[in-house]
């Protein structure tokens, strides 16, 4: 059974991409999870991974957000925000990693940064990828 995975855009309903699992990958797979290959075990995976990969990324853009003295990704005034914020939860000074998601999503928020895809085209070819 191939196992088709549709990713849509959650306000439009637009089909984005669609990719297809092959029986083969599926028995490929199957020898190395335990658990049945199904719908809802790929579900989980891709889940986890995106979301996995989502949460390295939002600290590496808050760690460079916040280390960055040239005042380009955050204002001072937009740190000095983010200060105050996290002094008013009873955070002093955390590691990134330590921070409440939604400090860190307003960083997100506020961060002038620019798509992976953008830099590389500016720069002319490879740019170091968030591995």
């Amino acid at each position: 059974m191939a196992i088709k995975i549709s990713y849509s855009d959650e306000a439009t309903g637009q089909i984005l991409a669609e990719d297809i699992v092959s029986n083969e990958e599926i028995k490929a797979l199957s020898t190395d999870m335990i658990c049945r290959i199904n719908s809802v075990v790929f579900f989980e995976f891709h889940h986890n991974a995106i979301h996995n990969k989502a949460r390295q990324m939002i600290d590496k853009v808050c760690e460079q957000a916040l280390n960055d003295q040239t005042d380009t990704i955050l204002t001072k005034k937009d740190k000095q925000s983010i200060v105050a914020q996290l002094t008013s939860e009873g955070y002093v000074f955390p590691m990134i990693k330590q921070m409440p998601i939604t400090i860190k999503l307003d960083i997100i928020k506020m961060a002038r940064v620019k798509p992976a895809s953008e830099r590389e085209t500016e720069e002319g070819g490879d740019i170091e990828h968030g591995d």
